[in-house]
């Protein structure tokens, strides 16, 4: 997931009802989001997917509707040019697919008070397209992108942030990394100079013997690797 326009950006109108601003024919009933930016601010499509709908003409003026799966479709009104799409074309996750346009009466900007991009998020809902909110529509999707990368320390350094445990007296011992949150084996040498360490009182390297109901619940995380 990626926004449509780089962040960081400022929405004009929101969703939802917000009367007459001013613009002959404007929607009192706001079915998506204006972001506001300048004319030729790259547009990207913000899930991989396949073009439905490119439109040249009406309050929409120069858009594009995206499907992202059998429930989800994206709009983008204002456009600066007719994007060069035809209906079915794949896209990408993050391609660009058009550039903002919106300056009110220029050649595609429909129903426009200014250069904008307007941005809308539809769900199939009982057979119908139904408007929701992009703003949380988005954040869920940043969330999700965010917990789906594997976690990596930026340093190799931050692996010795952790402690030292035994499943039971008579297993070796292994190392549980904070920074990379799983477990790995220490090696008789690792043994040797953690022992020292803490003949030496340096801290951080306590030795916890861990219960089997801690043991069992790694496993089944995931994070323990013998």
């Amino acid at each position: 997931m990626r926004d449509p326009i780089d962040p960081p950006y400022t929405i004009g109108y929101g969703f939802g009802y917000r009367g007459d601003i001013g613009v002959p024919g404007a929607s009192t009933d706001h079915q998506g989001i204006d972001i506001a930016v300048g004319v030729g601010t790259p547009v990207y499509a913000p899930l991989a997917g396949r073009v439905v709908q490119v439109t040249a003409t009406g309050a929409a003026g120069y858009s594009i509707v995206l499907q992202h799966d059998a429930t989800t479709r994206t709009r983008f009104n204002h456009l600066e040019k007719i994007p060069s799409y035809a209906a079915g074309a794949r896209v990408k996750e993050g391609e660009q697919i058009a550039t903002s346009g919106g300056k009110r009466n220029a050649p595609g900007a429909g129903t426009s008070g200014g250069p904008h991009l307007h941005f809308a998020v539809y769900k199939l809902r009982n057979g119908l397209w139904i408007a929701v909110d992009p703003v949380p529509w988005l954040a869920a999707g940043r969330a999700a992108a965010q917990d789906s990368k594997p976690f990596a320390p930026e340093r190799e350094e931050e692996d010795d942030m952790g402690y030292a445990f035994m499943t039971d007296e008579k297993k070796p011992y292994y190392w549980f990394s904070f920074a990379r949150g799983k477990s790995r084996k220490l090696s008789t040498e690792e043994v040797v100079q953690m022992r020292s360490a803490e003949r030496s009182g340096i801290p951080g390297n306590e030795i916890h013997k861990v219960a089997a109901g801690w043991y069992a619940n790694q496993l089944k995380l995931g994070t323990f690797e013998p």
